[in-house]
């Protein structure tokens, strides 16, 4: 059975475990930062319309919640100079690295901050559209409501949130694999002494899986 399965089995909650240690892991191994074509606000105001809704067009403000280096806000910011933008990550190593390209490209309108989703303060303002995009299913509960908060909170009259996440029964097959995954490397802290015997055990595993599951 996966990792959620049998910390409940030792009455433990998953949810508690370090933190501290969870974010750390996005600095060591840090997460791929690529644009994403569906969160555009061009997009989202278009399937908007369609729906009746009058989502901002001109000069709007966007917000964007854990997208590591800022690879999706980067070609929105270049193309968009008359329009504003925000990220917002707790990855400090993925933010000073998004923050070099910002400044080699001398792009005035985009940046990032290094921060907890759980910190955003009502100082931050208000956006007209607010993207979170492979976030929300990976997060704890507090997160969640947190994010849901944020979309409450910090929209405009007419602003949009883009949330996405996991949906079963199609993402059940990427699911399965990920709970093979975190049986054979149990990253809680009592098991960090067997972490290298546990990858190379895994990569053995995804060596035997169907090029399909992939």
């Amino acid at each position: 059975m996966g990792l959620e399965r049998r910390l409940c089995a030792r009455n433990e909650n998953p949810q508690d475990r370090s933190r501290a240690t969870i974010l750390n892991s996005y600095d060591q191994v840090p997460y791929p930062s690529f644009p994403y074509s569906k969160t555009h606000p061009d997009h989202i105001a278009a399937i908007a319309t369609l729906l009746g809704l009058t989502p901002p067009t001109a000069s709007y403000r966007v917000l964007e919640l854990g997208r590591a280096s800022g690879g999706n806000l980067i070609p929105m910011a270049m193309a968009r100079p008359d329009c504003d933008y925000v990220e917002i990550d707790a990855s400090e190593r993925q933010v000073e690295h998004g923050r070099q390209t910002i400044q080699q490209l001398q792009f005035e309108n985009l940046s990032l901050q290094y921060c907890s989703i759980l910190d955003v303060h009502e100082s931050l303002g208000l956006f007209d559209y607010i993207i979170c995009h492979g976030v929300f299913s990976w997060v704890p509960t507090d997160v969640q409501e947190k994010i849901l908060s944020i979309c409450g909170s910090h929209l405009t009259k007419n602003g949009i949130a883009y949330v996405s996440y996991n949906t079963e029964p199609d993402w059940r097959q990427k699911g399965a694999l990920r709970d093979m995954m975190r049986y054979h490397v149990d990253c809680t802290k009592r098991f960090r002494r067997r972490k290298n015997s546990d990858c190379k055990r895994s990569s053995r595993f995804l060596g035997s899986c169907d090029e399909k599951l992939l």
